[in-house]
């Protein structure tokens, strides 16, 4: 079964890396919450990556591929919509970086064998590439098209900053998020800096579960391939047979046919919400 360029087994291998990655995300910090100062010495630079939100994803994913020496991996990369498949690679070459890696970073960086900053740096940027990935799990969209709408103001605009808060707190250090609180603090606003300290909470509830962060994900990628107009059939086949993301014992009964409109609902609402992003 093809998905335009891409086989169910693309999409499987997809999924696989992203938990490769999320794992070494989740060492990473581990690794500096049990010894800080080994990733962070005091005369060490303060990393900041906001600014990459405010960029095409296109742009933010080239600009990390170049911290890791991907540049030829992604050269013929650019602004197309093939932006899955670019990361695919990325977190595909990210997460199979050894364990001992890590602390062997630390070590390098206290003993000066390596330059700390440029180290620090490439946690950072990886980081802001982990945050626009699981923005894309979560809400299926980057992190970068939340800022885009933050910046185009509208209706959508105070909601994108509260989901864009939620993913990644440091993305008040852009423009367009700092003006938006700038406005409220002026106009003494207290429901919106209500819903900003709750998004600063970073609760994410039912969203933040692993099933429906893969259907959301599949769902970007089949929209990237222009391939989300599939049959019942094929919708059937791709989430319940092939990934096997889409649970047909949620519901005692559920038939095959039931099952089969219940994801295509899905597809009509993330359509919908692509279009308002």
């Amino acid at each position: 079964m093809r998905f335009n360029k891409l086989s169910a087994s693309d999409i499987r291998l997809f999924l696989a890396n992203s938990v490769a990655f999320e794992e070494l995300v989740e060492e990473v910090n581990n690794g500096i919450k049990a010894n800080p100062s080994s990733f962070f010495p005091d005369n060490c630079i303060r990393p900041f990556w906001c600014r990459y939100y405010e960029m095409p994803i296109h742009e933010h994913i080239t600009r990390v591929a170049g911290t890791f020496c991907m540049q030829d991996e992604l050269s013929g990369f650019g602004s197309t919509s093939e932006h899955i498949k670019a990361t695919a690679e990325l977190l595909g070459y990210i997460g199979n970086v050894e364990e001992s890696c890590l602390a062997e970073m630390a070590r390098e960086i206290n003993d000066g064998v390596v330059d700390k900053n440029n180290a620090i740096l490439a946690l950072a940027h990886g980081t802001s590439l982990q945050r626009t990935f699981r923005c894309l799990l979560i809400y299926g969209c980057y992190l970068n098209e939340l800022i885009t709408l933050v910046s185009a103001g509208g209706k959508h605009a105070d909601k994108a900053l509260f989901c864009a808060v939620r993913i990644d707190p440091t993305v008040v250090g852009c423009s367009a998020v700092m003006g938006r609180i700038s406005q409220a603090v002026m106009q003494s606003d207290e429901k919106f800096m209500k819903n900003l300290r709750n998004a600063m909470s970073g609760k994410l509830g039912k969203q933040d579960e692993m099933n429906a962060q893969k259907r959301r994900l599949v769902l970007q990628i089949l929209h990237e391939e222009g391939a989300l107009k599939l049959s019942d059939d094929d919708l059937y086949e791709l989430f319940v047979t092939e990934l096997g993301i889409y649970d047909t014992h949620m519901k005692d009964g559920l038939e095959k046919s039931d099952a089969a409109r219940s994801l295509r609902q899905m597809a009509y609402r993330f359509i919908r919400e692509k279009s308002s992003t």
